[in-house]
């Protein structure tokens, strides 16, 4: 029974050398900097494209929240437009024909005043054509206030129609980046209001390693630099170059009373090294280890 104990505490011993490195100078775990596609429309979800471990790409429509009211309104709006082009075109026909009434009845005008002035025309004569003119430039007033309240109009229904588009593109989910669906907390057929999240999706390519490091090591990392990272793999540690990504400027668990030197380098800072992850064998939460030697 002493034999075999010591031939599993052997076999214990082996084990954790493969599978721990007493070197590595901080502990942690992978993360992904995920993005919650959210519902920006009220509506039942016509299509769900993808499901929990598929690929999106970027600008790929992945969902579709029924578009029918939106599009019904649209329609109405397109319709009133072709109205009031109809409407205005009308308004400029007969304008162009009251310019041109105008213009004749302003030349009468200009003869009789002075037939008038020689005392050939009568006074009579000289006011019904006064009157004539006046009407025709009131009707062509009337004629350009009609016109330009018709294009106010059409102006305020452009942009309804550009509101109305803007609701028309909350209405397709779409992928703003390369990633992949972690969660889909919806269904087709499913009834979403504005915010409801539909997808959680993740860039798995690179991956970040959150690790805590102790204030004693802190100089050694800097922005930009390569580390060694380290991550379990088919029963073995194995060993990729990542990036230093970000450091933190605040320590964790710090003391409330720090006096001694030893208390300071106790403290730990939080440190994200981008990883690649092309072959995809580092998982969100698996542990990894960084070493800066």
């Amino acid at each position: 029974m002493k034999s075999l104990y010591i031939s599993l505490l052997s076999l214990f011993v082996l084990y954790s050398c493969n599978t721990a490195d007493p070197r590595a100078d901080g502990y942690g775990n992978f993360e992904a900097a995920d993005v919650v596609l959210s519902s920006q429309s009220s509506g039942k979800i016509l299509d769900l494209y993808l499901k929990e471990g598929d690929k999106a790409y970027k600008g790929d429509t992945i969902a579709i929240i029924d578009t029918t009211d939106i599009v019904i309104r649209m329609e109405a709006l397109d319709l009133q437009l072709k109205v009031d082009d109809t409407k205005i075109t009308r308004l400029y026909v007969e304008a162009s024909k009251t310019r041109d009434a105008l213009k004749t009845n302003e030349k009468d005008q200009n003869r009789i005043h002075t037939l008038y002035n020689k005392k050939v025309a009568t006074e009579t004569q000289k006011d019904q054509i006064d009157l004539k003119v006046s009407n025709f430039k009131k009707t062509l007033q009337q004629l350009n206030l009609e016109v330009k309240s018709l294009q106010q109009h059409k102006e305020s229904i452009n942009n309804q129609l550009s509101l109305m588009n803007n609701h028309l593109s909350h209405c397709f989910i779409v992928s703003p980046i390369d990633a992949t669906v972690l969660n889909r907390y919806k269904e087709p057929a499913e009834f979403v209001i504005p915010s409801n999240p539909i997808y959680k999706i993740a860039s798995l390519d690179p991956l970040l390693l959150r690790i805590y490091i102790s204030g004693a090591e802190l100089s050694k990392v800097k922005l930009g630099q390569d580390v060694k990272v380290s991550y379990d793999h088919e029963g073995k540690l194995k060993k990729v170059t990542g990036t230093v990504a970000w450091i933190s400027d605040q320590a964790e668990f710090t003391p409330k009373t720090i006096q001694t030197r030893e208390e300071r380098v106790a403290q730990v800072y939080a440190v994200k090294i981008r990883v690649p992850n092309a072959k995809g064998e580092m998982k969100i939460g698996m542990p990894g280890e960084l070493h800066l030697n």
